[in-house]
């Protein structure tokens, strides 16, 4: 039986192995892209540029990271409260919003009727999130 492909023309289906070195070939080809696209943002990343959203303590300058004065410093004391060990994400966010008064960047959301929301107080998911991304292994100490 003669089949059609628009990149190939006319192949033979009657032959097992085609199809079989077809799906092993299209296998390989998608390992060697996700190396190179791995390799590419790693190497982005050593010169000081990110994809997507910027860490807190950054600021975008010339498509660069570069520390930012005013939060790298909050950054820095958010890391050593955690790494005590003293707090969870949910105490730390209480102690950081009662207790020290520091404030988050502001956050905005949009609820279903279609309002905008802001606050700047420090919620689990956030600190959870830049806690667990390893930022703060970019973040020199001040």
């Amino acid at each position: 039986m003669l089949v059609f492909q628009v990149l190939g023309g006319l192949i033979r289906t009657d032959n097992e192995w085609s199809w079989g070195m077809r799906a092993f070939a299209a296998s390989m080809q998608r390992k060697e892209t996700k190396k190179k696209v791995l390799a590419g943002t790693r190497r982005l990343k050593e010169q000081g540029r990110v994809l997507g959203k910027i860490p807190v303590g950054y600021l975008r300058v010339n498509k660069l990271l570069v520390t930012d004065p005013e939060w790298a410093p909050r950054v820095v004391i958010i890391f050593e409260l955690y790494s005590t060990g003293r707090f969870s994400f949910e105490t730390l966010a209480r102690h950081l919003n009662d207790d020290l008064k520091l404030a988050a960047p502001l956050r905005k959301w949009r609820t279903k009727d279609g309002e905008w929301h802001g606050d700047n107080q420090w919620h689990v998911d956030g600190l959870k999130n830049m806690l667990q991304s390893g930022t703060d292994s970019f973040i020199e100490p001040v």
